[in-house]
């Protein structure tokens, strides 16, 4: 079963999130940093790394956690449950009501830095107790800390493979697609080396390098740097994917996982022979043949052993490619550092974005070849300027291995999506696009992204609204748009205070005006259904009571409705289908009902503080008046059906800007 990757996030050494992260990967650029360390003489000491900005900040607030509960977690817990979210974010699959099962494949490399919460603040143990601090920050329960503070309910599993964890996590998650034992699952891994930058003691064995730069199938290569970082990908079925217009990256088309076993020379000697068996099998599995693998995304740590073993294991499988066939080999280690359990996940979501855009990236730093790699008796070249990635004859094909200490091997193979069909031709705008923060500052932030990502986007304005609407989580401070066109107009960011009361309000005729309520019947089929039923009705009572029934059908339930003049028929005919609602039959009844939102149809009310569910000559016409009433009811706590806002449209789900944490250092 082909398995769908509908959303990435990522933080690395010199991108802090997934567009930098490709940025970094186009320009070759190099996310290490040189230190200015003096602390000691030794001559094997290299003061370099590759560090994360701000690896112990913390939105604990939009956890739903105190600072001292953050304090207390492990960071790199902390760093990988901010990764889910936010690939859940990207993914558009994120509200915590109504989404379907969602199980977590994770890893976490051991927790190696000098000093821990813990160590640093003793304090913590009294108020937390040992037990509860050993339970929430044991490795184990890595995955069960992130089921609960997300709620996930669906198999939670902490894996454990040394560098090959992402991808063995990758394939666990699409297993349990396959098995129907979740909807949604997500595969993430992180390596905290230590939040503090520090240098590190080259190794005489031609593990470190000594130079403080990976460089893969180089001739200058003397080691690899362990790095931190962090990902995550979401996966879902293809079919399932493709049916609700996921943004899909790429599909996992085929993937195996084996052991060395005991035939090498060591417990760390990686085998040739099984390296190849795990690429042949993951191809076997595909349904595809070599020679349409347009990237191999190698391990390639750098080092002498590791990166000869791979590359003559990978000749071996592409022996047979027919002559004048090329395939681009490269890896992400030299941008980034080798981030030990993260490995892989850094090498997927490169291929995944490459895959996607048609572009390969080059590889940092290659100068020239290894001579102990035959390059020139194979199909592979590594390639040092990005190289265009047409379709060809047929889709873009990609291989990403993974090898851990100890024998652990992986491979996943992925290709290009189908192309998206263009479900938002012929949707009309206006469009209402909500954006929210758990505080005021993260609303007003997350504005901001949005504005700019619709100025430089080209995504169609139905789909980001959607996307909005159904695929993020709606916290307390709010503001919206009503999208007509070139005109754009915000409310206030406001808080939600919980569900609002709100009020119909149905002046007498003197309102109306000729063909009110004709673009309504022509673009809402709800309110058409409602016309219809009181079409033999005078006006005004067939727009209003249509309005009001496309509002109930929207979720938008009233608490009251108010006629006023000749609106007292329509209010009481909408009342007889309502339970529980309060009519009012006079407007100067409303004096001091402050309680009340007041959504007033088919026009607003002289006198009163309403807002117009209706007016012909608001910009954008009547929906634009209508949507403009719904984007103030949910505002302020109301939580409309959103669905029923596309009945008959099917918008995509998009990649829109993430979310902007709050972090503070805990």
């Amino acid at each position: 079963m082909s398995t769908a990757i509908v959303g990435m996030a990522c933080r690395f050494a010199g991108a802090a999130d997934l567009a930098a992260f490709w940025d970094l990967l186009l320009r070759a650029g190099d996310g290490g940093t040189d230190l200015d360390e003096q602390a000691t003489t030794d001559p094997r000491y290299v003061p370099r790394g590759y560090f994360l900005e701000n690896p112990t900040g913390f939105d604990a607030e939009y956890f739903g956690m105190t600072t001292e509960e953050a304090t207390a977690l492990d960071p790199a817990h902390r760093l990988l449950l901010e990764c889910v979210d936010e690939a859940l974010g990207d993914a558009c699959h994120q509200p915590a009501s109504g989404r379907p099962t969602v199980g977590l494949f994770a890893a976490a490399a051991p927790t190696t830095f000098r000093e821990r919460p813990v160590d640093a603040d003793p304090s913590l143990t009294t108020r937390f107790g040992e037990f509860t601090l050993r339970a929430m920050n044991d490795p184990a329960a890595l995955t069960a800390g992130a089921a609960y503070r997300l709620g996930f309910t669906g198999p939670c599993v902490t894996v454990t493979t040394a560098c090959s964890s992402a991808l063995t996590a990758v394939q666990l998650g699409a297993l349990a697609l396959a098995r129907g034992e979740c909807d949604i699952a997500v595969a993430a891994t992180v390596d905290l080396v230590d939040p503090v930058p520090s240098g590190y003691t080259r190794s005489e064995d031609g593990l470190l390098s000594g130079t403080g730069r990976p460089r893969s199938f180089d001739a200058s290569a003397d080691g690899t740097v362990f790095a931190s970082g962090a990902g995550a990908v979401v996966l879902r079925r293809t079919a399932d994917a493709l049916a609700d217009g996921d943004h899909v990256y790429a599909t996992i088309r085929g993937a195996a996982m084996n052991n060395d076993g005991a035939a090498r020379l060591n417990f760390t000697t990686p085998n040739w022979d099984r390296q190849e068996e795990v690429v042949r099998l993951a191809l076997d599995r595909a349904g595809v043949e070599p020679e349409t693998v347009g990237y191999v995304e190698c391990h390639a740590p750098g080092t002498p052993v590791g990166d000869m073993v791979e590359f003559h294991a990978l000749a071996s499988v592409f022996r047979e490619v027919p002559a004048g066939n090329t395939c681009v080999v490269g890896c992400v280690k030299p941008n980034i550092g080798h981030t030990g359990v993260a490995a892989g996940m850094a090498g997927l979501i490169k291929a995944a974005l490459a895959v996607r855009h048609g572009v390969i990236p080059p590889t940092a730093g290659f100068r020239t070849p290894s001579p102990d790699l035959p390059f020139d008796t194979t199909p592979f070249f590594v390639n040092t300027l990005p190289v265009p990635w047409p379709t060809g004859d047929g889709p873009r094909r990609a291989g990403i291995s993974a090898f851990g200490i100890g024998g652990s091997n992986a491979h996943v193979v992925i290709e290009q999506a189908p192309p998206p069909d263009d479900r938002a031709k012929g949707v009309p705008v206006p469009c209402l696009l909500p954006v929210t923060g758990r505080t005021e500052t993260a609303a007003l932030a997350a504005l901001d992204r949005l504005q700019s990502f619709l100025l430089s986007d080209e995504e169609a304005i139905a789909d980001v609204a959607f996307s909005l609407q159904v695929g993020r989580v709606h916290h307390r401070w709010r503001t919206a748009l009503v999208h007509v066109g070139d005109g754009a107009a915000w409310s206030a960011v406001s808080e939600a205070g919980g569900t609002p009361r709100i009020a119909f309000v149905f002046p007498d005729s003197s309102g109306a005006y000729p063909g009110m309520g004709r673009e309504l019947y022509e673009t809402w089929p709800d309110y058409r259904v409602h016309a219809d039923a009181r079409a033999s009705d005078t006006a005004p009572l067939a727009p209003g009571y249509a309005l009001a029934g496309l509002l109930v059908s929207w979720g938008i339930e009233p608490s009251a409705v108010v006629g006023i003049g000749t609106g007292r028929r329509t209010a009481h005919a909408v009342a007889d289908g309502i339970t529980a609602v309060e009519v009012i039959d006079a407007g100067t009844h409303l004096a001091g009902r402050a309680d009340l939102l007041l959504i007033a149809g088919p026009s607003g009310v002289p006198g009163l503080p309403t807002i117009p569910a209706v007016a012909a000559m608001a910009e954008g016409g009547e929906s634009a008046a209508l949507l403009g009433a719904v984007a103030r009811a949910w505002t302020l706590g109301a939580e409309p059906d959103w669905r029923r806002l596309w009945p008959d449209r099917r918008p995509r789900r998009v990649s829109l800007p993430r979310y902007p944490y709050q972090r503070v250092r805990c």
